[in-house]
């Protein structure tokens, strides 16, 4: 079987990520590996991300959790732009979302919203 890309593996987390939230979310708690989360954290910190997109994603969740929105930091927006796999934070960005979704009965912050939203931008301005 041929590796996985980067993009790929990241895709898979993510739609493992969003049908484990699904089933949850639908009350299938029975059907579900208690330790299927834990065992997504272990897949997300293993990728082999470009280490500037792990900095960069460890600067942004400070950002998150002091609630502060992608308008009042152009120095971390300006790294944004800079990246070349754009699509590919994105995804990455979209995991470390998706485990807010993973938990029960938990809503996802707005200012992480914002930051997804404000990377999505950019990529649709990058291939405009």
């Amino acid at each position: 079987m041929m590796k996985q890309t980067l993009k790929e593996e990241i895709i898979k987390l993510r739609l493992d990520q969003y049908n484990y939230g699904r089933n949850s979310e639908e009350g299938k708690i029975e059907d579900l590996d208690p330790f299927y989360i834990e065992k997504c954290k272990k897949r997300f910190e293993e990728l082999e991300v470009p280490e500037e997109m792990k900095s960069l994603l460890k600067k942004i969740i400070n950002e998150i959790e002091n609630k502060i929105e992608p308008n009042n930091c152009k120095d971390i927006c300006n790294q944004i732009k800079n990246i070349i796999d754009l699509d590919i934070f994105l995804e990455y960005f979209g995991c470390y979302l998706l485990f807010d979704y993973m938990e029960e009965d938990v809503n996802i912050d707005e200012t992480k919203i914002k930051w997804g939203n404000y990377i999505k931008e950019l990529i649709q301005i990058k291939n405009n």
